[in-house]
């Protein structure tokens, strides 16, 4: 791969994964929050590859990086944050930013390796059975991980972890590092060294993402005082808001750190990848379409029972409802990420397809529509609710009727734009900035009173001024 080429893509990588890792905080965050920028970087990495081969089904890292980067989302790191800004107590304040290190590190390494464990199944290096026990191994590393890391944990009884980064929530770290070590051990067993490598390129790009935003809210401590802000006056005066900015160099360099490892080790890697593909003729995908159809639709019907899950609540059963809130989260790990990635990387073509498309549509219609304290932010809110979920359910019937396959640029204009629109409908919605003009005394003194917002939508827009134009070079 040449130098210009590795410079194209890790640039876009970057600019990619901070716009999309800050939208993750803006609308929804958590697990479902994080699929977006794991399927904008998954598809930039099939471009990368550059052979038809790959980019024609691009859809597989798409969806596959969705799923993977769902992991990371569970790991709670507010109270983490708390503790680095600490300016009295050193100990705490390091304590504080080791563990956003941490958890920024597992949680990039897990989209790393199981991006690499997805060239080699599109390669066919991997037998269903293969891809049957690795995402079997997924939750079981996970939870592995947590009771051995991360219980007890017990506040009431003054029970806490021997490693512990938070003042009173519970932690996962230890499940996603598990989760880190089982891909490579998975890998290794195969034969395979490439998912280690990326693996371990996910680790140091996420802790580095995670310890360098982090100094952006931190600033330079002092002993008793504030200290200084690293952005000076627009950092103290408002117009930078320090947690998003760490949000946007997390995202930065997971996205660079990741797609340079994959550009720099694709002569070595990628290219015998390819080489596989091109003696099959295609990516693999060893199931029937039977088989395939059988399996998606499978999917979607437990797809439906969460949906449902939502809806339920709005009855009055209290038995029914704590029914159904307590599983709320157990059936959406499978339903987002252990089912899809487990199905993608089996070679099942068409749920990677919907993944990719009404998948990533879905989460954000989902946060506004089932989300009632959403209605305040949006004075058209029931227009709104209509809008994603109809336009979210005529995408899914149009990808099963018509195979699913959607043009490239317009899957990405989708990752660029369409959270982006809500976002910004919600922050700049007319009514209220007509009644924020009458009382600031003019339009431009009521956008300007609202600082760091306008600063990071203009970061965001010049975001997407950059990756719809390099977009359009290589997706058309």
């Amino acid at each position: 791969m040449t130098a210009s080429r590795i410079l194209f893509f890790t640039l876009l990588a970057a600019v990619a994964g901070s716009y999309t890792w800050g939208m993750r905080g803006t609308i929804l965050g958590g697990e479902k929050g994080a699929m977006l920028p794991g399927a904008a970087l998954g598809m930039i990495l099939a471009f990368a590859a550059g052979h038809p081969v790959v980019t024609e089904s691009y859809f597989i890292p798409a969806a596959a990086g969705a799923a993977a980067m769902f992991f990371g989302g569970a790991q709670t790191y507010g109270h983490t944050i708390g503790m680095s800004y600490d300016r009295v107590n050193k100990k705490r304040r390091h304590k504080g930013r080791i563990g956003l290190a941490i958890k920024g590190a597992t949680w990039f390494g897990i989209f790393g390796g199981v991006i690499a464990v997805c060239f080699g199944a599109m390669a066919g290096r991997y037998s269903i059975a293969d891809i049957c026990v690795f995402a079997a191994l997924l939750p079981v590393s996970k939870w592995l991980g947590f009771f051995a890391l991360n219980w007890p944990h017990k506040p009431k009884e003054g029970k806490f972890p021997k490693f512990y980064f938070s003042e009173g929530r519970m932690e996962i770290w230890g499940g996603m590092l598990f989760i880190n070590l089982m891909i490579m051990i998975f890998a290794a067993v195969k034969g395979e060294v490439f998912p280690v490598i990326m693996t371990i390129a996910g680790l140091l790009s996420g802790g580095a993402g995670f310890f360098v935003g982090n100094l952006f809210q931190t600033a330079t401590p002092k002993e008793g005082v504030n200290g200084k802000f690293l952005l000076g006056k627009f950092q103290k005066n408002g117009f930078v808001e320090s947690w998003k900015f760490m949000e946007f160099t997390l995202g930065a360099l997971g996205g660079l750190g990741t797609t340079l490892c994959f550009c720099l080790f694709y002569n070595g890697f990628v290219t015998k990848y390819i080489d596989d593909m091109k003696l099959i003729g295609s990516v693999w995908s060893p199931l029937s379409k039977g088989t395939e159809n059988i399996l998606l639709y499978s999917w979607l019907a437990l797809f439906i029972v969460y949906v449902i899950c939502f809806i339920l609540p709005g009855f009055k059963n209290p038995v029914l409802n704590k029914i159904v809130n307590n599983n709320e989260d157990t059936l959406s790990w499978p339903v987002y990420s252990y089912i899809p990635l487990l199905l993608v990387l089996s070679g099942c073509l068409q749920t990677a397809k919907v993944v990719t498309v009404f998948g990533i549509l879905w989460v954000l219609a989902e946060e506004i529509i089932f989300t009632p304290d959403k209605s305040g932010k949006y004075k058209n809110y029931k227009v709104l609710c209509l809008i994603l979920g109809g336009v979210s359910a005529v995408v899914l019937v149009l990808q099963l009727i018509f195979d699913g396959t959607v043009h490239p640029m317009l899957v990405w204009l989708l990752y660029c734009l369409s959270y982006e629109a809500v976002e910004v409908y919600e922050v700049f919605e007319p009514s209220r900035m007509k009644k924020l003009a009458a009382e600031k005394g003019g339009l431009v003194k009521a956008l300007i009173s609202k600082k760091g917002t306008l600063t990071i939508r203009a970061y965001s827009g010049a975001c997407i001024i950059v990756m719809a134009v390099m977009g359009a070079y290589i997706f058309n």
